[in-house]
């Protein structure tokens, strides 16, 4: 979605760390860049690790999509993620992207080599979204964000 940007949790550690807009492979930036493949994907490095896509306006979510590797080329480094919604208020305060306080889980989705989708119960309003690593070594392609009711890729 437009005016979208990505973070990552300090768990994720300085290996997964690159400055947005520069994409390196498997870091974090690269889970909402509209590019597929593993050179464009996120591997975390740390169970538990964190990345997720803020917005500057509460922005309405239908569902969410996600694959190992849209290209189809890797099958390997696949689990499970915790998805997460902020909604209180806009905010770029890392501590509280990164925290525990004012997040709701939405349940686990698992990670698929192509791609799943998965449309949530009812529609979401949210400032924030995030995935949580079930393990440190999935690899993330794209965390794919959907606003209309019915449509799945």
């Amino acid at each position: 979605p437009s005016g979208a940007s990505s973070g990552v949790s300090p768990a994720a550690g300085a290996a997964g760390v690159a400055p947005w807009g520069w994409n390196k492979i498997h870091c974090y930036g690269n889970i909402n860049d509209g590019s597929f493949g593993n050179s464009h994907s996120w591997i975390p490095g740390v169970a538990g690790a964190v990345a997720g896509v803020t917005f500057p306006t509460p922005m309405t979510l239908t569902g969410l999509g996600t694959s190992r590797d849209r290209a189809g080329h890797y099958g390997d480094r696949t689990g499970s993620l915790e998805v997460e919604v902020y909604t209180s208020v806009a905010t770029t305060d890392y501590s509280v992207l990164t925290g525990t306080g004012g997040w709701v889980s939405l349940g686990s989705v698992g990670l698929e080599m192509y791609a799943g989708y998965y449309a949530f119960s009812q529609t979401v309003e949210v400032y924030a979204i995030r995935v949580k690593a079930s393990n440190a070594g999935l690899c993330l392609d794209e965390l794919e964000l959907y606003q209309y009711p019915g449509w799945a890729p």
